[in-house]
This record gives C-alpha cells, structure tokens and sequence, in this order.
C-alpha cells in the first residue's frame, strides 16, 4: 500500500512539473510572438530570430530546459528546429523520442537542421591515411579522441562528452526511420577549420511544401539537390607510423 500512494504521489509531481514547464513556455512565448524557429542548445551563441532553449542560463537564452524532452512544445507550429553541435550529446536512448518529438512539433515541411554533427567514417579516413592534422602535423589519435569524445574538461564532462557516433548513411537512416523525409547529409568545415570533417543535416517533414522562411538560405539550396553527396579527398601517404607512434 506505501508503495502504491509512493508511486502515485510520483506521478503527480511528475504531471505537476510538465504543466509548470508548458506553462513556462507560452509565457516565453508571449513575451517573443511570432517566432517559429527553435535553437535548441544555443550555449553562449543564442541566435537572432530564434528562441533560443539550453539547459543553462545564459545571456540570450530565453528557456532553460532540458532539450532531451520536448513534450512541451506545441504539436505541429514549428517551421525549424536547429541543433549546432549539439545532437551528438544524446544519448543513444534519447535519440527517438527526440526525434519524434521534433517530428511532432514541426509544422508539415518545416525542417530539422543538425550542424557539424562530427563525421566518423570521415574521421576514421583521416587517421588511417595520417591525413594533415588540425593542430599537429598528422591527424592523430587525440584529434580522433576530440571528435569521437568530445574532449571534455573534468567539470562538464558528462553533458559535453559525445554519446554516439554518426555517419552520413546512419544518421540520414535515423531520420527517415523517424518520419523525416527527404533527408540531406554533406560535409562541411566547422567554423575556420579546413578539413569538412562534420556534417549538415537537413531533415524535412513531409507532408507540404517545405517552409522556406524557416529554414536558411543553405537548407533551401540543399533541397534542390536531396540527393546525399559523398565527400572526394585525395589519397593521403599510406600510414607508416604504428598507433602508439601516433599521438
């Protein structure tokens, strides 16, 4: 009998806290009308015309939350959800009703956007054939580490270390698995860095035209061509050094 009023009284607070957090949000809301697109994960880089959620308070940001849940969100009134650098920091459990979610509350053509989503097959490429490294000579098995892991510090190393790994073909399968439909991977370079070495993902839902206005200009011109484009480099020397001498 203690155990059943325990796990009702469990269930009302869980019930109580999503209906503070939905309110929450249409007051966020109301205080930014007209805004459809999300940032989900902003950090320190919130994003004009956005309304910008993190679980950290920050200047900018204008919901502090934890984006794994998403139930919040009204069904079907978003035109883009964008996540930068982010999507790898689920964790492989979270990742479908994260996407179900985002599939939801999307309006039909609206898109979810993933930027420089880290590129395994990539990475892996470059450390087999010791391709020119970011910060060393030969891309090596720190830099493999940084990408894969995330190289967090020992005070942020749970929600900042990478929970999985993504390639063009698993990650476009993920998505369509969920719904989205067409689906869009490439290759770009993060920031200044000269190596493409992560991926922008397109992801739309189907249903109507895609909404334009939402998505950037890039997104638009990506739908033109939805065809996946597989990155061409060069051969790089054929590996010489033996793992351990590859720091």
């Amino acid at each position: 009998m203690q155990k059943q009023v325990q796990q009702k009284l469990r269930q009302i607070l869980r019930q109580g806290q999503a209906a503070w957090r939905r309110w929450r949000w249409r007051q966020t809301r109301a205080r930014r009308p007209g805004l459809t697109r999300l940032n989900l994960g902003c950090g320190s880089k919130p994003l004009a015309g956005y309304l910008n959620i993190d679980l950290t308070p920050g200047p900018g940001t204008d919901f502090v939350t934890d984006i794994a849940d998403l139930s919040f969100l009204e069904t079907g009134d978003y035109t883009e959800i964008r996540l930068d650098a982010v999507f790898e920091h689920l964790w492989r459990w979270e990742q479908a009703a994260f996407l179900q979610e985002c599939h939801r509350a999307l309006t039909p053509g609206g898109s979810l956007v993933l930027n420089w989503l880290p590129d395994f097959a990539m990475i892996t490429r470059l450390w087999q054939n010791r391709a020119p490294g970011l910060i060393g000579p030969a891309f090596s098995l720190y830099e493999v580490y940084r990408f894969t892991h995330g190289d967090p510090d020992p005070w942020n190393a749970i929600p900042q270390i990478h929970k999985d790994l993504f390639t063009q073909a698993s990650i476009v399968r993920l998505l369509e698995t969920a719904g989205f439909g067409p689906v869009t991977a490439r290759n770009v370079c993060f920031d200044r860095e000269p190596i493409p070495l992560n991926l922008r993902v397109v992801a739309y839902k189907p249903g109507a035209s895609p909404v334009r206005s939402g998505a950037s200009a890039e997104a638009a011109a990506v739908l033109k061509k939805p065809e996946r484009r597989a990155l061409k480099i060069g051969r790089f020397p054929d590996r010489q050094a033996s793992d351990a001498a590859v720091t």
